[in-house]
């Protein structure tokens, strides 16, 4: 959502009550209204949603104003941030009792996924 600088009416620049006649996101109990300037010399279709959490959905959608008002929204469209997996708290190597040609290396799981489930891990030696 956009609005100028020193208009008038409801829900633009002097931003009185914003209504929310319909939504067609799939959880709108975390549905957030975000309305900015854009800033001459900046990309004027791009705005960043900072602070998000890594492995939940957030939903999207977009709508222009004009002298009229706003119109029809875009599609919704949907992007969950991930990010690199926290390394495992420890890892450990022993000699195995029955060998003394082998290591055996015991790590605990990581905390943080990084909002993907582990699907391996790499060992180096």
């Amino acid at each position: 959502f956009t609005h100028l600088v020193h208009e008038n009416r409801q829900g633009a620049g002097d931003i009185g009550l914003i209504r929310v006649f319909s939504s067609s996101l799939f959880e709108p109990s975390v549905t957030r209204i975000g309305v900015f300037e854009n800033v001459k010399g900046t990309q004027p279709m791009t705005y960043k949603i900072n602070g998000l959490s890594q492995g939940i959905a957030y939903y999207c959608r977009v709508s222009a104003y004009n002298a009229l008002g706003y119109g029809l929204f875009s599609a919704t469209s949907a992007a969950t941030p991930r990010g690199h997996p926290d390394p495992p708290l420890s890892a450990h190597a022993s000699i195995p009792l029955d060998s003394g040609k082998s290591l055996k290396v015991v790590w605990t799981p990581v905390e943080n996924d990084g909002g993907s489930a582990i699907a391996g891990y790499e060992l180096e030696w």
